[in-house]
């Protein structure tokens, strides 16, 4: 008799699962607010390169967890190897288009009280941002999302 843990395990083509994504998540977070906290983008202006990568690293895991689970519960083929690509990379795009709302929305009020510097220095900050992020997600998806294709 199957357990638990093989049953969950069953359609996942990736090998990862929800907490793997939830934990690099996690991760991410805290290391910006550790670097809002103690003023790492004043001393080091372009940390937010490293940041937005894994970000979009992160977040492509949490794409490739969402595929996973679609195929599993559907029970359809696997799509198209270009056709993953862009569900993971577009799913990261979304993810960090709302972080850069989010910088945005810190930024004036932050700006406002006076408290923090500028996370968003220029509009070809923000583009190149969103460049890292979805550069992350198709990095995520070459290590996870089409290392174990059938199709």
């Amino acid at each position: 008799m199957p357990s638990i843990s093989n049953k969950s395990k069953a359609g996942n083509v990736s090998g990862l699962e929800f907490r793997h994504a939830f934990a690099g998540i996690a991760a991410v977070l805290c290391a910006n607010r550790l670097s809002l906290g103690f003023y790492v983008y004043e001393r080091f202006p372009n940390v937010d390169i490293p940041l937005h990568l894994a970000g979009g690293f992160v977040a492509g895991l949490f794409a490739i967890c969402v595929r996973d689970e679609l195929l599993r519960r559907k029970k359809t083929k696997r799509a198209p190897w270009w056709f993953d690509l862009l569900f993971v990379v577009g799913f990261a795009a979304m993810v960090a288009s709302f972080w850069e709302l989010y910088e945005f929305v810190l930024d004036a009020t932050h700006l406002a009280l006076g408290n923090l510097d500028k996370t968003q220095l220029s509009v070809g900050d923000t583009v190149f941002d969103l460049m890292n992020g979805m550069a992350g997600a198709a990095f995520s998806h070459w290590i996870y999302g089409s290392g174990t294709r059938k199709a």
